[in-house]
């Protein structure tokens, strides 16, 4: 009888881990609820040691500012159509990192445009994400 439970339990494991190779991530229960307590937890403020304040400059450096943004630019607006516009222009005004696609110091007729993201350097929110034409 041992064995037959064993088998059964190293089929369900292996079905497991496929399933979890194949999503690239694992999802359960129990997990789902820690999130949404943290969640909670979070919105409601009560004592969390978040990292994220004013106090504290998340995106510190170019480099850190386009690694944040490229991957949002390129699931919106294309992947090729972002590289091209490499190098992008990235300034820090005040507290934010305004990134532009190099085709704004270029872009002349209605067929060109280049992107703009406005990151929040304390928590790295998008302020503004644009794809706009001259």
């Amino acid at each position: 009888m041992k064995p037959i439970y064993l088998l059964i339990v190293f089929f369900l494991l292996t079905i497991t881990s496929e399933v979890a190779a194949q999503n690239n991530f694992v999802s359960s229960q129990i997990g789902k609820q820690l999130a949404e307590y943290e969640l909670n937890q979070t919105i409601l403020k009560e004592k969390v040691g978040n990292v994220v304040n004013t106090k504290f400059n998340l995106l510190k450096n170019t480099q850190t500012a386009i690694a944040v943004a490229e991957p949002l630019l390129f699931a919106t607006y294309g992947e090729k159509t972002i590289v091209n516009q490499r190098p992008y222009e990235v300034h820090q005004v005040e507290d934010y990192w305004v990134i532009l696609g190099k085709n704004a110091r270029e872009a002349t007729g209605s067929e060109k445009g280049y992107f703009l993201i406005i990151l929040n350097k304390f928590d790295s929110r998008v302020f503004r994400m644009d794809y706009l034409r001259r």
